[in-house]
């Protein structure tokens, strides 16, 4: 919200989609960084934390904006690394192993939505797509094959008979069932693991489906949705 707030010139309108308490549990002064006028700025008041990094070598264009897509992916990309480097650093043996594959599969199932988006609606080829993907090194190579596919259709084939073991044709539905794919495995790891941190992730991970459901569900009332296009695009599985 802060990127987009500079890169539009909306003086700290970011603070005002803010939720209150989220303030109690960072440690960044996020009002101190609302000051930031320009990217440089932001850059200064973030010097000494982790965003740092990341950040400070995505580019800053003639206008003094950046490329917010790139914000994210880097910030993203450093989340996945974090969340792997921690499970191996807190666990060992099947408990390490079993929640550094959740937290894989996790990034491939972004990966896949975000790449299908790119080649569906801006026509992006294999290697604009490979620029635009979350990369962890030693993760997702096996997606190289369909990030290189020249149409949306061609992609749709390859996710319907390597991911969703379904047919899907529509557009609208490989977003909701890649998902519902993800919600399937986290089920499965709830009632088979005997890994309390793998059950833990599951866990955490269907509170996030069940959040973005009630979401859905109030967005659809609010903008008088049929109840059954609610329902049938809500994760339930």
């Amino acid at each position: 919200m802060l990127i987009n707030s500079i890169n539009t010139g909306v003086d700290r309108s970011y603070l005002n989609d803010l939720p209150g308490y989220v303030i109690k549990h960072t440690k960044l002064d996020l009002l101190e960084l609302s000051r930031a006028n320009d990217f440089s700025e932001l850059m200064k008041l973030l010097r000494g934390t982790k965003y740092h990094k990341p950040l400070v070598r995505v580019p800053l264009s003639e206008d003094g904006t950046v490329d917010y897509t790139e914000c994210e992916v880097r910030l993203r990309t450093q989340y996945y690394a974090n969340l792997i480097e921690e499970a191996r650093k807190s666990f060992s043996g099947v408990q390490s192993d079993e929640v550094v594959r959740m937290v894989k599969a996790d990034l491939d199932f972004r990966n896949m939505i975000n790449a299908y988006r790119m080649k569906a609606f801006y026509g992006f080829t294999a290697e604009q797509i490979k620029t635009h993907q979350i990369k962890i090194p030693k993760v997702g190579k096996r997606l190289d094959a369909y990030y290189a596919l020249e149409s949306p259709e061609q992609m749709l084939e390859w996710l319907s008979r390597n991911v969703m073991h379904m047919e899907v044709t529509d557009d609208a539905a490989v977003e909701l069932n890649i998902q519902r794919e993800k919600f399937r495995k986290l089920e499965h790891r709830i009632y088979r693991s005997f890994n309390a941190p793998v059950v833990l992730y599951a866990f955490m991970e269907l509170c996030d489906f069940e959040t973005a459901n009630i979401i859905h569900i109030i967005e659809g009332i609010r903008y008088g949705v049929d109840p059954s296009y609610i329902e049938n695009n809500i994760l339930i599985c």
